[in-house]
């Protein structure tokens, strides 16, 4: 998976996770009298749960090791918050226009910091 697809995906796991939670809720009033089959739903609905915080995590590491702390901030804001671009511009202090330059230069160092990991390994 590319770079831009996880900053992508780290917008939507909260929400996935939400909704999985919100659906064994469900599952739990429905099926409260077989304990059987819903101890496996819960297993299966916590493995999935882990899976996508420790995606989730390997993501945030990974652009927790940038250098620059404006890049940092502009890609936690933009996948993490989900915040506007006008909404970055503004909370950082900067123009659109830079925020895309500096956007630009974080996920061409995000790439050179996981080649280097996948080198390494």
């Amino acid at each position: 998976m590319g770079i831009q697809q996880e900053l992508e995906d780290l917008k939507y796991i909260n929400l996935l996770i939400a909704s999985i939670e919100c659906e064994l809720k469900k599952h739990r009033e429905l099926l409260y009298s077989l304990p059987g089959i819903l101890a496996e739903i819960e297993r299966d609905t916590a493995e999935r749960i882990q899976e996508l915080k420790q995606q989730s995590q390997k993501t945030l590491e990974l652009i927790n090791k940038l250098e620059s702390s404006l890049q940092v901030n502009i890609l936690i804001e933009r996948y993490l918050h989900g915040k506007k671009w006008e909404e970055i511009a503004l909370d950082l202090s900067y123009s659109k226009s830079n925020l895309f330059r500096e956007h630009g230069k974080a996920i061409k160092n995000l790439e050179q910091l996981k080649q280097l990991e996948c080198s390494q390994t």
